[in-house]
């Protein structure tokens, strides 16, 4: 069965030249780049769900058979200060 999970993740891109150089700093290793914003996202988007897969999958390779594996859900709640737009 498939399932749908969303995420919100903070991003954080810089202009460095004719690129979009960006990061998430939830995720340690993920980075993203592309000539334009969007494609800088887009870039960024599919390294976070490589990253989350490879984890996810290495940690059920490890866990024993009668660990739990379920979803947990929260939010954090931020500053809007905090957030700035290109």
């Amino acid at each position: 069965m498939d399932t749908y999970t969303e995420h919100v993740l903070t991003a954080i891109i810089e202009r460095d030249g004719a690129w979009y150089i960006g990061y998430c700093p939830e995720i340690a290793g993920t980075n993203g780049q592309g000539k334009t914003l969007i494609e800088c996202r887009e870039s960024l988007c599919k390294s976070a769900k490589r990253i989350m897969a490879a984890r996810r999958h290495a940690a059920m390779q490890r866990m024993s058979e009668n660990a739990i594996f379920e979803a947990i859900d929260f939010s954090i709640i931020e500053s809007t200060d905090l957030v700035r737009r290109l």
